[in-house]
């Protein structure tokens, strides 16, 4: 079973439609920058870290698809979250909170 992933979806959708960008959320990359990994987990990129955990996504849509209770024992083991939707909603907050502030 996946993730419900509808209300960080809309977060970043009215994220993108406040901006002018509404063609497409912000990539993993943006959203996981490496200022953020670094700062919870022993990785410097999304990328790096899902490949560790031996999960292959490149978007959110992707990692949707991914088996909920691994990849949450994944990140508890891995960062200082919980669970991935903890790391997600940490990583969206601090998303707008930058782009707010520019």
């Amino acid at each position: 079973m996946g993730f419900d992933l509808k209300g960080i979806t809309d977060l970043l959708g009215g994220i993108t439609d406040l901006f002018g960008n509404a063609e497409n959320h912000p990539e993993l990359s943006d959203l996981f920058n490496e200022e953020f990994m670094s700062k919870f987990t022993n990785s410097k990129s999304i990328q790096s870290f899902l490949s560790t955990g031996t999960f292959e996504a490149v978007s959110l849509e992707e990692i949707g698809s991914l088996s909920q209770e691994a990849l949450n024992d994944y990140v508890e083991k891995n960062t200082q979250f919980a669970n991935w939707q903890d790391m997600l909603a940490s990583a969206a907050k601090e998303y707008v909170a930058k782009k707010i502030t520019g």
